[in-house]
Parts: structure tokens; C-alpha cells; sequence
């Protein structure tokens, strides 16, 4: 799975790295690992950066199934932050849709650069979709 991620405990805070090409059952899998981790907090940070992603392998359908994903974890997802890096159009625009199409109750941002992830990230920044 072209998916890496760490939790820093002492931060609430996922950090995710994907790379490569992502098929469609790979972030369904990603998400199942993260919420079983022992290290795992309600109301978790997640900053996500996506670099060089093929989406070849990756269909719309995907999406439909990481929404449905979401909305029966939603009680895992409480609270949380999550930001995305993606500097590609056609990652940004499926991330995108994603976040459109998602009732779950947490914040989803999609930025084209980390450091504007970041502040937001950490409360301090625009809310892109306010702009």
C-alpha cells in the first residue's frame, strides 16, 4: 500500500504520506489501520500529504466506498482536524469531491501547499473554503 503513516501521540496527530500508485481499497485499509491503533485519540489532528500519486488504479467508485466508510466510523472521527496536501489537480480535485461528499462529523481541507496545511492545522490560518 502506497499509504505510510505515524502517530505522534504527544501531538493528537496522524501524520500520513502516500506516494505511488493508489488503488481502490487503499484507503479504506489505511483508515481501518489508523482507527484500530492503540494510539489512536478521539478528536485526532491529521496532516496527509500527497506526493507523485498515480491514480490509474483508483475510481470514482472508491470514493463512494470511502464516504460510506466514513459515515459508519463517524464516531471515530469526531472532532477531528484533517488536512490535505495536494499539489496535483487530479488529487486535488478527488479530494475534493470527497470532501463535498462526506457528512462526517470532522473538518476536511484540502491546500496545494504544507505550510498553509499546517496553520490551519494548527488553528492559526484561513479556512480555505471561507475564501
Amino acid at each position: 500500500m502506497p499509504i505510510t503513516y505515524r502517530i505522534e501521540p504527544s501531538k493528537n496527530t496522524v501524520f500520513t504520506t502516500i506516494t505511488g500508485s493508489v488503488f481502490d481499497s487503499d484507503p479504506v485499509e489505511y483508515l481501518s489501520e489508523v482507527l484500530a491503533h492503540p494510539d489512536y485519540r478521539l478528536g485526532s489532528r491529521g496532516l496527509v500529504v500527497c506526493r507523485d500519486v498515480d491514480l490509474g488504479g483508483f475510481s470514482t467508485e472508491a470514493i463512494r466506498r470511502l464516504v460510506d466508510f466514513t459515515r459508519r466510523s463517524e464516531r471515530d472521527f469526531e472532532g477531528s482536524r484533517i488536512a490535505v496536501v495536494a499539489e496535483q489537480p487530479a488529487v486535488y480535485g478527488l479530494v475534493r469531491m470527497y470532501a463535498l461528499l462526506r457528512d462526517a462529523p470532522y473538518e476536511l481541507r484540502v491546500f496545494r501547499e504544507i505550510a498553509q496545511a499546517e496553520t490551519w492545522l494548527a488553528g492559526d490560518g484561513p479556512d480555505p473554503e471561507a475564501q
